[in-house]
């Protein structure tokens, strides 16, 4: 695959992070591999795009405006692996702050990686975690193997943040992070993904305080202000990485979504 390192001149968050020749094949009503009726969802999407730069908060209990409503994680209950291959939980990152995003290198947005390896270069040591989960499900731009993402990450964004193994974020087959983020996180802060670089904020004590929509940015003053506010007093140290797969083992391999 071939890519480019900017958006594309429409600023789409749909549009294409890769060579000219693949524009065509995602300009929306476009004919492709997918069907008109998908196409013209994705274009209803775009153009109900006043959201897509929405900070979410968790409501308020009524009458008690003081106390927001938030849901709190089992960081245990969410096993995972790697972009390379090794299994880990969710809670090797028990009481650290987590930046939780789906992530494509295909689309628009795809230079949000360069923000985000800021964040991490900025407050991992104060005790945040941002997290990468690749994802296929917004106009499949994420068609990748496993280690075509990570030499594309670490070739055009120099990402040294945790990436895990490509999940499904909606649909039928939606991981259970995902299904517990988007269904279970507490009111203001559930419903289906919309796009790609979607971004939860956890809470060191594992709950869900904030959902940033696509287009906010990784340094939006916003984002920075929320993570600041909830990063650990006393931040416990990065996790181990997890053990390296034995040779002839799962690394590289993908799973086909």
């Amino acid at each position: 695959m071939q890519h480019l390192r900017y958006e594309s001149k429409a600023g789409s968050p749909m549009g294409p992070h890769k060579s000219p020749q693949g524009l065509q094949r995602h300009v929306p009503g476009a004919p492709s591999r997918r069907s008109w009726a998908t196409a013209a969802g994705l274009l209803a999407t775009l153009v109900a795009g006043c959201t897509w730069n929405e900070v979410r908060k968790p409501q308020v209990e009524p009458g008690n405006a003081a106390a927001p409503v938030a849901a709190a994680l089992d960081l245990d209950a969410y096993p995972l692996t790697r972009l390379e291959g090794q299994a880990q939980r969710l809670s090797a990152f028990a009481g650290r702050t987590l930046l939780i995003v789906n992530t494509a290198s295909e689309c628009g947005l795809t230079p949000q990686y360069q923000g985000l390896q800021q964040l991490h270069e900025r407050y991992a040591a104060r005790g945040l975690s941002v997290l990468g989960f690749p994802c296929d499900d917004f106009g499949g731009q994420e068609p990748g193997t496993a280690s075509e993402i990570q030499h594309f990450c670490s070739k055009e964004f120099a990402v040294t943040f945790p990436l895990f193994e490509k999940l499904h974020a909606k649909g039928p087959d939606i991981a259970p992070l995902y299904r517990a983020l988007t269904t279970a996180s507490g009111p203001g802060l559930e419903g289906e993904i919309k796009w790609n670089f979607t971004k939860f904020l956890i809470a060191p004590d594992g709950k869900v305080v904030a959902r940033f929509e696509p287009r906010v940015e990784p340094m939006d003053p916003r984002l920075i202000t929320d993570i600041e506010a909830h990063l650990p007093t006393s931040p416990p140290p990065l996790p181990s990485e997890p053990a390296a797969v034995p040779a002839g083992g799962a690394t590289g391999a993908q799973v086909t979504l």
